[in-house]
């Protein structure tokens, strides 16, 4: 199967299935940060590869043209050889606030 197709990324896939689908998203452990950061952007590409599918698939009215599903999931390297994927939290993001000149 050709390398940078879906179907050659199927185990990315699966994961941020299941990603989306848990309640509080995975914690996925590796034998060291590299490997963590290596399948950080495996997962990345798989999501990019979706929205290029869905741009084929969808036309540019539609919601997902363009877009990703797996959007919604911030997708990180922790405690140096872990990769937790949990969906984004809108609440949680504080506004900014102006820094007054010294």
């Amino acid at each position: 199967m050709p390398t940078g197709t879906l179907e050659s990324l199927a185990d990315a896939i699966a994961i941020l299935e299941r990603a989306l689908s848990s309640q509080k998203g995975l914690k996925l452990q590796f034998q060291n940060h590299g490997r963590a950061v290596n399948y950080r952007h495996r997962l990345y590409s798989a999501r990019t590869k979706d929205r290029d599918e869905n741009r084929k698939l969808y036309s540019a009215d539609e919601a997902l043209y363009g877009r990703s599903a797996y959007d919604t999931l911030v997708i990180k390297v922790t405690d140096n050889h872990f990769l937790s994927i949990t969906k984004a939290d809108p609440d949680s993001i504080e506004g900014l606030v102006a820094i007054q000149e010294l």
